[in-house]
């Protein structure tokens, strides 16, 4: 795993801090380079997939704990064991840390990675759910419960599906409403934080129907998170 930290600090270093790629690139590039292991027995294999998932979790999760450490000019091995400690123990509150319960109120608990976020954003946009575009990044703190600044739903209804799709096929938490509510940072037209009982009447509106009756704008949220489905299933039984 430390090993692992090394060879993403260097790249870290080199496409975000020489050459300013975004950081979703950045992590995306790595990932990308790693998903296939060389070793031959299942013991092994076994490691590196569970080192690999631990490292999707240090990059997509807690990016707080990235940019602490690999933005240092050297990166000693204590100072990686001292970071994966934190992200063992500690999760990402702002700039401070605090416990699991603490977060876990706040955070949708998604296993999402750079491309799915992608065709995530690239949908909202297309639909015009939010007022203002979204990148994956954004999305990635919206879902990690560590956005900063709200965004405007533009569509209740078409927010409460998306979200609604995404736990149906077990992309986050059962109890989006609830944390979106906790968080405050999705708000209505009119510029209040969107409440649990406000999302459960947009998505009651959309649920009375039957998919034929959907309007197409619905339908095409439901193709894209079955595309993004079909990837983590594909994904996790890579390394099965």
């Amino acid at each position: 795993m430390v090993e692992l930290c090394r060879e993403a600090y260097v790249l870290y270093q080199d496409e975000v801090v020489k050459q300013k790629w975004i950081y979703t690139r950045f992590v995306e590039d790595f990932l990308s380079g790693h998903e296939c292991c060389d070793a031959l027995d299942a013991t092994s294999i076994n490691e590196n997939a569970r080192s690999l998932r631990t490292m999707k979790t240090l990059l997509w999760r807690r990016k707080d704990l990235v940019l602490r450490y690999f933005g240092m000019v050297t990166l000693t091995d204590e100072q990686i064991k001292e970071m994966i400690y934190l992200l063992n123990t500690t999760n990402s509150s702002g700039n401070d840390y605090s416990t699991s319960s603490q977060l876990s109120q706040h955070s949708l608990l998604s296993c999402l990675d750079a491309h799915d976020y992608e065709l995530i954003a690239d949908c909202c946009n297309h639909l015009r759910i939010f007022r203002e575009s979204v990148n994956p990044e954004i999305l990635l703190s919206l879902f990690d419960g560590t956005l900063e600044s709200p965004i405007v739903a533009e569509n209740n209804r078409m927010l409460a599906f998306l979200f609604h799709s995404l736990k149906q096929r077990g992309l986050v938490c059962d109890n989006w409403q609830m944390v979106i509510a906790r968080q405050g940072m999705i708000h209505s037209r009119n510029g209040n934080p969107l409440n649990q009982k406000k999302l459960s009447a947009a998505l009651y509106q959309v649920q009375c129907r039957n998919y034929n009756e959907l309007p197409s704008p619905y339908k095409v949220v439901i193709d894209v998170l079955d595309r993004v489905s079909l990837q983590n299933s594909t994904k996790r039984n890579h390394f099965k």
